[in-house]
């Protein structure tokens, strides 16, 4: 495995930092089933995906189908990713995608605007009892 994936619990968000390599299908599926089981066991609406330390992705085109062929993660999750600066174009690519194939994610480079954000809606908590 050329990458790891970290969980923890801050409060009522679910961190999930993401570091090394995810340069293959195979292993962005893998990591996917990860997190779709990481966010039952959590068993919170909100999630944080802290891709900072991602160092190689997928390319554009395998994002692109990788995207819309991923499990949908369940609704009604708020979904913000925690991006490097310097990935700002992949960032906003993986957002127009993710849109496009109904998964509702938000990407913020600025990790208090992802908090805030995620903490913005109180029926979010409602709404997964």
């Amino acid at each position: 495995m050329e990458y790891t994936l970290e969980s923890r619990l801050d409060g009522d968000i679910l961190r999930l930092v993401i570091t090394g390599r995810v340069t293959t299908k195979e292993a962005a599926r893998e990591l996917v089933e990860r997190i779709i089981r990481a966010i039952a066991e959590a068993g919170v609406v909100r999630v944080l995906f802290d891709v900072r330390g991602v160092t190689e992705r997928l390319d554009l085109g395998d994002t692109f189908f990788h995207v819309r062929e991923a499990p949908r993660l369940a609704s009604p999750l708020r979904k913000a990713v925690l991006e490097a600066p310097e990935h700002a174009g992949y960032a906003r690519f993986f957002q127009t995608t993710a849109g496009n194939a109904g998964l509702d994610v938000k990407t913020f480079f600025a990790e208090d605007a992802a908090l805030d954000w995620l903490r913005g809606d109180a029926d979010l908590t409602e709404a997964a009892n």
